[in-house]
């Protein structure tokens, strides 16, 4: 599902952290008053009015003195707008116009009716005049806000809901090939994997981290099925990003995941799985693709009777949201089962297109309740009534209850094993949906 792309951008210091933030009510983007902080950018699928799209916090836009480096302004307002259906462009009301605001200002003018200027800092009376100076920049709609204190928010995500294009709206490609998404971050050997299954050195691999700077598409046949191959940047750790063309790489890479039928996240498997792998993960699972855990460099790992079991033991701890992920272990360089990704990943194409009729998920609901009784977070016993299918890719199940409160995550996370046990869906992730029946409905 390729979502829109909303992009907060801006000159250090003016609260676009912060209002990613309170956007989407959780603290994923570091705030700090010293500036540029943000060297990293966060990425969150968000949904208002049940209009869907990707927040992008994305670093201030000036490096370095303004008057002697107008160049990188350029290079990343540049790419903001031509990655971004909408653009959130931040100011500092208290700080008033400043050059850098109209140098970005001219760079988005050709996207007017797609920006939309945010004064942020309007907390009193006296800022809310100095705010209407920002007119004169003649871009808009403008809107003012107090990031921080959440003035204004629900007001400017009407707007930006009024410009995304519901995803329906996109025409689907009438193409039967399986879109599969190299992962990883840096040197874990992505476009090494992808040149030994083409036989030919079509992207450049070197030692140094970060050589992909672009989604690269490359299709391929294997066995008689078609398939895609994207090769994406190697997602960093936030404060190891350095230069704008490598910071929007890195949103390229995020939409290639969104825009996939399956991800392969490659692990390096002589250094095991780090943070920074888990983080790409989750990047794969709230796409809502589906997911396979290839641990390249095989042939570097000692070996012995209890290596594989090492590492399920591994994701068991590392990666506990991905137990669902197989797991497969290939050496890029070697060769070793790295054809045997493509049947895998067909498998988990098949099964996150899957859907259960209403008959058969209700039986299984029968005897999921039965088996264990459903509580609320608050401990009382409630009533669910029934279970529907409302989506697949992923698969998305709706359940219909009679009580008050909410249910309880764990059983939200028994629920989501059984169907498992019951229906398969390797690979895929589960989305579970909770709705209290009205007094009106059958």
């Amino acid at each position: 599902m390729k979502r829109p792309l909303v992009a907060i951008v801006g000159q250090p210091n003016v609260g676009k952290s912060t209002l990613f933030n309170r956007i989407i009510s959780e603290r994923l983007a570091v705030v700090s008053p010293v500036p540029g902080v943000t060297r990293d950018r966060n990425y969150h699928n968000y949904t208002w009015r049940d209009r869907e799209y990707t927040l992008i916090d994305t670093g201030g836009l000036e490096i370095g003195n303004f008057e002697r480096n107008p160049k990188e302004v350029y290079d990343q307002a540049s790419l903001a707008i031509a990655e971004a259906e909408v653009i959130l462009f931040v100011v500092d009301a208290a700080a008033g116009i400043t050059a850098l605001d109209e140098e970005i200002c001219r760079q988005l003018r050709s996207r007017s009716d797609h920006t939309i200027l945010v004064v942020n800092k309007v907390d009193n009376q006296q800022r809310e005049m100095l705010a209407a100076d920002f007119y004169s920049l003649g871009i808009g709609p403008v809107y003012n806000i107090s990031a921080e204190h959440g003035q204004g928010i629900g007001e400017l995500l009407d707007e930006i809901t009024s410009l995304v294009k519901p995803l329906d709206d996109e025409p689907e490609e009438e193409d039967d090939s399986v879109r599969i998404a190299i992962v990883g971050r840096p040197n874990v050997g992505k476009s090494s994997l992808i040149n030994s299954i083409l036989g030919e050195n079509r992207l450049v691999v070197t030692p140094k981290p970060g050589t992909t700077r672009d989604s690269i598409d490359t299709t391929y046949e294997y066995e008689g099925s078609k398939y895609v191959l994207v090769d994406t940047a190697g997602i960093r750790k936030r404060g190891r990003v350095s230069g704008s063309p490598e910071y929007y790489s890195i949103i390229r890479s995020v939409r290639s995941i969104n825009r996939c039928d399956v991800a392969c996240l490659i692990i390096d498997a002589d250094e095991g799985i780090t943070s920074q792998d888990a983080r790409v993960g989750s990047y794969c699972e709230e796409a809502g693709c589906g997911i396979v855990l290839v641990f390249n460099k095989w042939d570097l790992v000692e070996k012995d009777t209890h290596t594989v079991k090492k590492y399920f033991d591994l994701i068991e701890r590392d990666l506990p949201f991905l137990k669902y992920a197989p797991p497969i272990f290939i050496s890029a360089i070697t060769k070793q089962r790295i054809f045997k990704i493509f049947p895998l990943c067909t498998q988990i194409n098949e099964e996150i297109n899957r859907r259960i009729s209403t008959s058969q998920l209700n039986r299984f609901f029968r005897e999921a309740t039965e088996r264990h009784a459903p509580f609320s977070t608050n401990n009382r016993r409630l009533n669910l009534l029934y279970i529907t299918q409302t989506e697949s890719k992923p698969p998305h199940f709706t359940i219909f209850y009679n009580g008050r409160g909410q249910v309880a995550e764990s059983y939200k996370r028994y629920l989501k094993n059984r169907l498992r046990e019951q229906f398969g869906f390797a690979g895929c992730p589960i989305l579970l949906s909770f709705r209290r029946k009205k007094r009106d409905e059958p």
